[in-house]
């Protein structure tokens, strides 16, 4: 009988044998300096989810294998662990143990709202297919400080960090090692209502010039989880389903006097309320994505409709008027643009344009030519010239990307035109309009 339990609830036999699994892995430190960095790390992890050491125990005593979970360095899309020492004695191996451990360290993460889980090897790359983790670039476990450190700095002080700590071999990777990555929750359960008058305002950078009238749908925010920026509009969309079974509300706002709103029924006919049904499973299943990333309207057109029931279509980028007469029908679009770090689109014809899609939610207009926008990167809504926008989404070079995501699986389609020119048009209500 076998199962995982955290070091902390170990004894000191189990302990003990844990060192010494390590220590005949990877020979370097004596079997006293492996207990002491063990009960080190343990220490350090009392009253917090990381770092920790999980071990697998045969029976009541026997410790037949061990794996270390340290916090990495924030990313993109939330907090991440990073995997080290995973290892099972000898005698035990093709048994599945490996598998279970990594179960054991995805549940933790879980539990302690991680969002991903990375890993390196230098042999092992099957396995953790297997498992589920697919390439990716390499992230550091010195936290906040990583961000402030050059490439050479941040090499050396892991160097440093990795010789008090244990041998090189299982703690530092090499320029063969393979990084990857599992992202262990597909989407946040909160989510956020952020468009407001107020907060339209606070997001003008322009003078309020005198008239300037808006429409907008306010749509449920949440935040993306990894590359699914583009599943992640898909989630808000069917969100605002659930939240409007009774009307759907278009506000319109002279910013010199009150609002005035318009109702609908919405389209809900359709809609799937299965919180058992993965999105990301459904994209994975029809080969749209490896970990999320959608570069294609004609695949999130497709994941609209078949998962969700949405009403929904692939057409070309509208003009502006156009896109005014859609916001009023209560129809929102979606569409890829070439983001910079800022999240505003990157400038036209830079060096490296054109290859950083990136899924926005137009939903709502200014009257000065502007459109009002959501992604899941960011609660603050995007204000941005729409034939501006439209530039950034023509500039796009899908086919460009490897080169600019080393490292990085992803999930090409065979034609740029399945996001350049393009956009997703989904019908939240019914209108006369239609």
């Amino acid at each position: 009988m076998f199962q995982v339990i955290n070091g902390s609830d170990a004894c000191a036999e189990q302990l003990l044998q844990a060192s010494a699994l390590l220590q005949q892995q990877w020979p370097g430190k004596t079997l006293d300096q492996r207990s002491e960095d063990m009960h080190r790390i343990i220490a350090k992890g009392l009253g917090a989810n990381l770092p920790c050491i999980l071990l697998l125990v045969e029976g009541v005593l026997e410790c037949v294998g061990h794996v270390q979970v340290l916090p990495a360095a924030e990313q993109f899309e939330g907090k991440s662990a990073i995997v080290y020492s995973l290892v099972v004695s000898s005698g035990y191996r093709g048994k599945g143990l490996g598998r279970m451990l990594m179960d054991a360290v995805e549940k933790h993460c879980i539990e302690a709202g991680y969002c991903s889980v990375y890993l390196f090897t230098d042999d092992q790359e099957l396995f953790y297919k297997k498992c589920g983790y697919n390439r990716s670039p390499k992230v550091s476990s010195l936290g906040s400080l990583s961000g402030k450190l050059t490439h050479s700095q941040l090499q050396n002080l892991e160097s440093l960090f990795a010789k008090k700590s244990q041998t090189k071999s299982e703690s530092l990777s090499s320029d063969s090692s393979i990084w990857m990555r599992k992202f262990v929750i597909e989407s946040c359960e909160e989510y956020t209502t952020i468009l407001s008058k107020s907060t339209m305002q606070s997001h003008i950078h322009d003078d309020l010039p005198q008239g300037l009238q808006a429409s907008y749908i306010q749509i449920p925010w949440q935040r993306q989880i990894g590359p699914s920026c583009g599943l992640a509009l898909l989630r808000m969309i069917n969100r605002y389903f659930q939240t409007s079974s009774e009307k759907s509300i278009l506000n319109k706002i002279n910013f010199d006097e009150e609002n005035l709103i318009e109702e609908c029924q919405p389209l809900i006919d359709n809609v799937s309320n299965d919180p058992n049904q993965s999105l990301l499973q459904t994209a994975k299943d029809q080969g749209f994505t490896i970990e999320g990333e959608i570069l294609s309207c004609k695949y999130l057109q497709t994941l609209s409709q078949s998962h969700y029931g949405h009403q929904s279509s692939v057409e070309s980028l509208p003009s502006f008027e156009s896109l005014e007469t859609k916001i009023n029908n209560h129809q929102v679009i979606l569409l890829a643009y070439d983001r910079s770090p800022n999240n505003l689109p990157e400038r036209i014809f830079e060096s490296g344009s054109g290859q950083h899609p990136h899924w926005l939610m137009v939903v709502g207009t200014l009257s000065n030519g502007q459109i009002i926008g959501i992604h899941g990167m960011s609660e603050s809504p995007l204000l941005c010239n729409w034939e501006f926008m439209k530039r950034s989404n023509e500039s796009l070079n899908v086919q460009g990307m490897q080169n600019t995501y080393q490292g990085r699986e992803l999930q090409l389609v065979d034609d740029d035109i399945e996001l350049a020119g393009l956009c997703v048009t989904i019908k939240l209500a019914l209108f006369d309009g239609f």
